[in-house]
């Protein structure tokens, strides 16, 4: 079934993960500070607020790590756009810049 979808619609499905990976790249530093502005701005209750934030960015970087064990796997191991893949060791850090900073 994966072959039969890779066969017919390649182009498309690489394309878009192109995107995805490129997009996620340009913003991912921006978007951290933006959840944690909007997280601020939205629980005056440090407890509450730093809980939500926490949760989040623990979402972030485990969907983010899904996709990158997905790019290991053929046949997305061979793409160059593979190895745009920004590290996961660098998101960890911006994140944990973020831990306590409500």
């Amino acid at each position: 079934m994966v072959s039969k979808l890779f066969t017919n619609g390649f182009p498309y499905i690489m394309e878009k993960i192109t995107q995805l990976i490129r997009g996620f790249n340009s913003d991912w530093k921006r978007a951290i500070d933006s959840i944690n502005a909007d997280v601020m701005r939205s629980f005056t209750n440090f407890k509450s607020g730093t809980q939500i934030l926490q949760a989040a960015l623990t979402q972030l970087i485990q969907i983010y790590h899904r996709l990158q064990k997905i790019m290991s796997q053929p046949p997305f191991r061979n793409w160059p756009i593979k190895n745009e893949l920004i590290n996961i060791h660098n998101i960890m850090v911006e994140v944990k810049k973020h831990k306590f900073n409500f």
